[in-house]
C-alpha cells in the first residue's frame, strides 16, 4: 500500500479543522438552524437505511405492521377530529370542562 505524503496530510488536516468552524461562523442563525434540521434528518435516514439493508427481515416486519395499521383504521384522522370536536379546546382539561 502506498504511503501518504506527511506534508499533504498535515495541510489537509489544517484545512479540515478550520473549514467547518469557518462555515458555521459565516452562516446566520436561521441558516444554521436549517442546516442542522436538514443534516439531522439526512443522517438519521442514512443510518436507518443502512440498518434495514443489513437486516431485511426487520424492514419486512416494519412494512407489514404499517400495512396492518392502515387496514385497521381506514378513517383514522377523521375519527380523531370527530372525537376532539366533542371536547373543549383544552385536551388536558386543566382549565375547562369537556364541552357537551
Amino acid at each position: 500500500m502506498a504511503r501518504k505524503n506527511p506534508a499533504a496530510v498535515a495541510l489537509g488536516r489544517l484545512g479540515g479543522k478550520k473549514g467547518g468552524r469557518t462555515r458555521m461562523d459565516s452562516m446566520s442563525d436561521e441558516d444554521r438552524t436549517e442546516f442542522a434540521r436538514i443534516g439531522g434528518q439526512a443522517g438519521s435516514k442514512a443510518r436507518w437505511a443502512a440498518y434495514y439493508a443489513a437486516h431485511p427481515e426487520k424492514l419486512k416486519a416494519k412494512l407489514e405492521r404499517k400495512r396492518g395499521k392502515a387496514r385497521a383504521r381506514p378513517g383514522g384522522l377523521r375519527r380523531t377530529s370527530r372525537r376532539l370536536g366533542k371536547m373543549s379546546h383544552c385536551r388536558a382539561r386543566r382549565c375547562c370542562a369537556p364541552a357537551v
